[in-house]
């Protein structure tokens, strides 16, 4: 009996997620959630467009400390780590730790896709680190409108940590996780 009760709340919650969908969609008055929601996330291409997206808006609203960097070191926001000759303290990485996809019914066109992204965070001062730690989060949070109206829905940071880099005493790293969800274009 339990298990029936189980079974049925999982599906009842399901159905609702996927009412809520149709229902944002009858109230814009269009077929498909492309025209509804300003989506720019492809089906084909959804892990690299979401980093991609949050590494640009990390980049046009964060001021590096090191302005202006050196033309042959790596940029100041990125999405995966430099080369050994490039690096250039701080910098900021933003990667995709994990993701997994569910469609929204049985005969459903539509997809729902969970991404938890990872922001380190490096740098050589202690000081330096905390700022633009708290600088990424202050930015995710106040730019939700403009995460949400690309198509990124319920964006929240889950956690962050000193997180140090292995036999090293510098540089210092901290990670952001966050995690979001996306209506990917079918």
């Amino acid at each position: 009996m339990v298990t029936n009760r189980k079974k049925l709340f999982s599906t009842s919650l399901k159905y609702l997620e996927w009412l809520f969908l149709v229902d944002r969609l009858r109230k814009a008055d269009c077929l498909s959630p492309v025209g509804c929601f300003a989506m720019s996330v492809g089906n084909s291409t959804i892990v690299h467009d979401v980093v991609i997206f949050i590494r640009n808006l990390l980049r046009n609203n964060l001021t590096d400390p090191k302005d202006p960097r050196p033309s042959d070191k790596a940029p100041f926001v990125m999405t995966s780590y430099p080369e050994k000759g490039t690096i250039y303290y701080p910098h900021i990485v933003v990667y995709q730790a994990a993701g997994y996809g569910s469609r929204l019914g049985v005969n459903a066109t539509f997809f729902k896709y969970n991404q938890r992204l990872r922001i380190d965070i490096l740098s050589n001062s202690a000081k330096e680190l905390d700022e633009l730690t708290d600088q990424v989060i202050y930015q995710l949070r106040n730019q939700i409108s403009t995460i949400n109206n690309y198509g990124i829905w319920n964006l929240q940071i889950v956690g962050f940590h000193m997180n140090p880099l292995p036999l090293a005493e510098k540089p210092y790293r901290k990670t952001v996780e966050i995690e979001c969800f996306v209506y990917p274009t079918p």
